[in-house]
């Protein structure tokens, strides 16, 4: 009786492996590369900036304009994750009037004809604004996404965030593309 019992584990345990073992294979990543990058870079720039006592608190919140594929990636990776002692909230904006406050925002390249009404918008607000665009940067960005032989780069200007009380630590200044 006990080779019974010991055979029926020995199949169970078996099975249960094989099983396990089909569950772990990897799935083909269908996701789209610069969404990635972008999100990754969204998040880290969120977690190695330093905010204005006065946006410590509540959610940290990051807007995402004209990008399903990168709010998509923000919500699946890191939404609810914290930044600091805040928990981070990602928003998809399709009307801007919408968007309220965010302590950054992310304009994509199909609304890049859209960036200069984010920028009077957030006005004199401690909000980082993103973008990937040409010329961006003088159009009111603090950093922009840029895409050299194939890989994706930053460019930004540590000195406009600054000014609104925004501390862009000194690891991604070093990682950033001269504009």
């Amino acid at each position: 009786m006990n080779w019974k019992l010991l055979l029926f584990v020995v199949v169970l345990l078996f099975a249960l492996g094989f099983t396990a073992k089909q569950q772990e294979t990897p799935q083909l990543d269908e996701t789209d590369t610069p969404s990635v990058l972008h999100g990754n870079y969204l998040y880290n720039f969120a977690r190695r900036t330093n905010w204005p006592a006065e946006n410590l608190t509540g959610e940290f919140v990051i807007a995402i304009i004209g990008s399903q594929s990168v709010f998509e990636e923000m919500v699946r990776k890191y939404s609810g994750d914290p930044i600091g002692s805040q928990v981070l909230k990602i928003k998809n904006v399709t009307k801007l009037e919408d968007m309220g406050y965010a302590h950054m925002v992310y304009v994509s390249r199909s609304m890049s004809d859209q960036l200069d009404k984010v920028v009077k918008q957030v006005g004199t607000q401690n909000t980082l604004i993103f973008a990937n665009a040409t010329d961006a940067l003088n159009r009111g960005a603090h950093v922009n996404f840029i895409v050299i032989d194939n890989i994706v780069y930053f460019e930004l200007k540590a000195g406009k965030a600054a000014q609104k009380g925004i501390q862009i630590s000194n690891q991604l200044i070093q990682f950033a593309k001269s504009p």
